[in-house]
């Protein structure tokens, strides 16, 4: 009974102890994480465009150099020609913030005196409509400020973001060109009788991965798009803006569309109430018809069987060591963690483990 106890101290221990470990060594690389999460993301970008070049029967030093070019000609128009007027519109968003919150708060203030007038014709109902309007307006103003000064506070780390953006596109092209020797250098070093199990949990990482990064950006372009389509039918102000910001909030789980759609919201107000509905309806009917049908076409099932409460566990850990940026990471993250603990319980260690 001692015995079993102290193995169970023991293995306790050791888990802790690795997992103290991991949280330093990410603690050390807090500054260059980002540097090497874009470094990630843009290899698997080249590895599916050269991929899909080879598999049309084209020269594999071809494909390489077709990917290289298609993602320059991506980076170039979004670092030269997209965030710029996207600044810019930022920038005016911010500056006429407050004609933006007066209308909003007109409009509220119309819906209240309507309550008002219903309700005094019922005596024992007493509802203090100035004091849901103040609180409703000074809540809202609050928040819609925050999400926007957060924006605006992203974009101006534009420059570093770029900077970071282009020294990962150089470390991939290598790479890309060497990636057969990096990765048969590795595989070499491992011991005979784990190399299939790190070749087959490499794989099946790696599909999931790719999975993912072609779901998430379809899905974003989709959604980016439909919105600019919509804000420019309705004549919403900075449609572009709009879109764009919506197409990156995406990639932040539950909290980025939330914030995306109240953003929205809040700018169509300024066209008219019945713009601000018909927006409702089409960003809420676009976020049902994404998560039911195009999320189970283009996610694995290994990406959407992922608990909300793990989701935002794993949000406030990265953010508590990485700052908010780390929140467009999350899934590849929760990813890496599944698939390591999914091989760690087909090891022998995890049947030791479950006999102590």
């Amino acid at each position: 009974m001692e015995k079993s106890l102290v193995k169970k101290t023991v293995t306790i221990l050791i888990v802790v102890s690795i997992f103290i470990l991991i949280i330093f060594i990410l603690s050390k690389i807090g500054n260059y994480i980002i540097l090497i999460i874009l470094t990630i993301i843009l290899s698997y970008i080249f590895s599916i465009l050269t991929t899909f070049f080879h598999s049309k029967k084209i020269n594999l030093v071809v494909s390489k150099l077709l990917s290289i070019i298609i993602v320059l000609l991506f980076l170039g128009f979004v670092i030269f020609i997209l965030i710029p007027p996207v600044t810019n519109e930022v920038s005016k968003i911010i500056s006429n913030f407050e004609e933006i919150s007066k209308n909003f708060s007109n409009f509220l203030k119309n819906i209240l005196d309507n309550l008002r007038k219903i309700f005094e014709n019922f005596e024992y109902l007493k509802i203090d409509i100035d004091k849901i309007f103040t609180s409703l307006t000074e809540s809202l103003g609050n928040i819609i400020l925050d999400i926007v000064t957060n924006i605006f506070s992203f974009l101006n780390l534009s420059l570093k973001i770029i900077i970071e953006i282009v020294f990962a596109f150089i470390i991939s092209l290598f790479f890309i060109f060497d990636r057969e020797r990096f990765l048969s250098g590795i595989i070499v070093e491992i011991p005979e009788k784990y190399k299939n199990r790190f070749i087959n949990f490499f794989y099946e990482l790696n599909f999931n991965l790719k999975k993912y990064i072609l779901g998430q950006f379809l899905v974003c372009f989709i959604i980016g798009s439909s919105l600019y389509i919509f804000a420019l039918i309705f004549r919403i102000p900075y449609a572009g803006t709009l879109g764009f910001l919506t197409a990156i909030a995406e990639v932040i789980l539950y909290i980025g569309p939330i914030l995306a759609f109240i953003l929205g919201l809040v700018i169509s107000f300024t066209v008219s109430p019945s713009t601000a509905l018909w927006f409702s309806i089409f960003y809420i009917s676009l976020q049902q018809i994404t998560s039911f049908v195009v999320y189970p076409m283009v996610w694995s099932k290994f990406v959407l069987n992922v608990s909300p409460v793990v989701i935002f566990i794993t949000m406030i850990f990265l953010v508590s060591l990485f700052g908010p940026v780390s929140l467009f990471f999350t899934v590849p993250v929760i990813i890496i963690v599944k698939s390591l603990i999914k091989e760690f319980k087909n090891s022998t260690l995890y049947e030791k483990f479950k006999k102590l």
